[in-house]
């Protein structure tokens, strides 16, 4: 379905076509077995020299070890990554020392002027719901995932 804010919006099916001309890879997909290595070593590869990944979404979205693979081969410019396959990363793993890639700890939804209030919004929106006997707006639904 069109956004105003994009170019074009595409289905999962339709990755391999666009990827060889993608400059920048931003993944905020929730994790689900549809997604869960969404982008692995072969997609990886469909991305042009130079090109950069941001995964904001879920870190098993990426396969980790392609994407550390390709940025220390300078396949890859570089990579953001915000989650990770395991939090934290452990002492040691191979993240810490990759080429070209920034670790941030799991805070790209940190906004100071909208992130509190937004939340307390939905916390408080919860909570009236839970009282009136109400379905919560925003309740996870386990068999999609997320």
């Amino acid at each position: 379905e069109p956004h105003s804010f994009c170019t074009r919006v595409l289905i999962a099916d339709d990755l391999d076509a666009v990827l060889p001309e993608t400059e920048f890879l931003v993944l905020a997909c929730p994790l689900t077995p549809a997604t869960r290595h969404l982008i692995d070593r072969r997609r990886l590869g469909l991305l042009p020299r130079g090109a950069g990944v941001i995964n904001i979404g879920r870190g098993a979205v990426v396969d980790q070890d392609a994407l550390g693979d390709l940025l220390d081969s300078g396949h890859l410019g570089g990579a953001v990554l915000d989650v990770f396959a395991e939090e934290p990363i452990p002492p040691g793993h191979r993240l810490w020392t990759t080429r070209n890639l920034i670790l941030t700890p799991h805070v790209s939804s940190d906004d100071p002027a909208s992130y509190i209030p937004r939340s307390l919004d939905i916390f408080f929106g919860n909570l009236r719901a839970l009282n009136d006997g109400r379905k919560l707006p925003n309740e996870v639904d386990l068999a999609r995932g997320y």
